[in-house]
């Protein structure tokens, strides 16, 4: 039987979406967990050395540690492939939200993690 064939939908050039691959598999793994991340996020901004992510924390027990699962996931993986990188969670309390911020990319790598890391299959998510 024939492996069906996966193809990634964030693919940006050698550069992948912050750290060089180290490992032909890494940027199959980048694309789930940005995936999984990217439908959480309810905005995206760029930031001078980095982009920054808002999520609306759920009512629900459930959602809130699946939310908190991927995000660790995400900072874990980009902390062992990408050791320059800082992450920061910023509060907003009335509005119930919080930003994760990632920053530590070099401005030669700006435009290739700028908001235009959104893989294309959730660029609906955020028209």
């Amino acid at each position: 039987m024939r492996r069906p064939r996966t193809r990634m939908t964030h693919y940006i050039g050698t550069r992948g979406l912050v750290s060089p691959p180290r490992d032909p598999a890494l940027p199959l793994h980048r694309s789930m967990l940005v995936n999984s991340l990217f439908k959480y996020a309810g905005d995206i901004r760029s930031l001078a050395d980095g982009f920054a992510l808002r999520f609306l924390c759920s009512q629900h027990q459930d959602e809130r540690e699946e939310l908190i699962g991927t995000i660790a996931d995400y900072i874990i993986f980009e902390s062992r492939n990408a050791p320059q990188l800082m992450f920061e969670v910023v509060e907003e309390p009335p509005e119930r939200a919080f930003w994760l911020q990632v920053r530590g990319i070099r401005p030669d790598q700006q435009k290739s993690t700028s908001p235009s890391i959104l893989p294309n299959s959730v660029l609906p998510y955020f028209a």
